[in-house]
């Protein structure tokens, strides 16, 4: 009867043990589905952001100023795309996305009338947007948790002349 009690209870420790070490989040997957790319061309990428100072809006993916602390890439498509980063510890991040239609790693911006604005697709986590910057770390922070996390990143396009021209350009093999 000893025997039986003391295994049951190693049997207890070992489960209680596995469920600790899970509930830590080591094997965290954070699941990005992003919506409404423009066409086919160039890539889409996607960095994981861990604070205030790294959820600025990438300008350039190769620059040391872009602070994700990781980064994907995928071909583009017209349809929903799917990428996973894995392994991610749990905590609160930041998910930014854009199109890069041109593939030069560079989200490019108007130079005039709306210096600044992108001419390429861009998008947050949370969906949220702001009409003149990028928004807050802590309105687009999300909670990554448990073994899997989903979110989903509808991309904005501008509607500007120069945006219509340079997707045209990307398009006629222009740039």
């Amino acid at each position: 009867m000893k025997t039986v009690n003391m295994k049951l209870f190693q049997s207890l420790i070992v489960a209680f043990s596995c469920l600790v070490w899970s509930s830590h989040g080591f094997a965290t997957d954070l699941i990005v589905h992003i919506y409404k790319p423009v066409n086919a061309y160039g890539k889409i990428h996607v960095g994981l952001h861990l604070s205030q100072k790294s959820s600025e809006l990438f300008d350039d993916i190769h620059s040391n100023d872009y602070q994700a602390v990781q980064t994907k890439s995928i071909d583009a498509s017209p349809e929903k795309l799917t990428i996973t980063f894995k392994n991610v510890e749990e905590g609160v991040y930041a998910v930014s996305a854009f199109h890069d239609v041109n593939s030069d790693g560079t989200l490019n911006r108007e130079l005039f009338p709306y210096s600044g604005m992108p001419l390429e697709s861009f998008g947050f986590s949370k969906n949220r947007f702001n009409s003149f910057s990028t928004p807050e770390f802590s309105d687009g922070s999300i909670e990554v948790f448990g073994t899997v996390t989903e979110i989903q990143i509808n991309l904005q396009h501008s509607n500007s002349v120069a945006a219509k021209q340079f997707q045209q350009q990307v398009m006629l093999g222009a740039l």
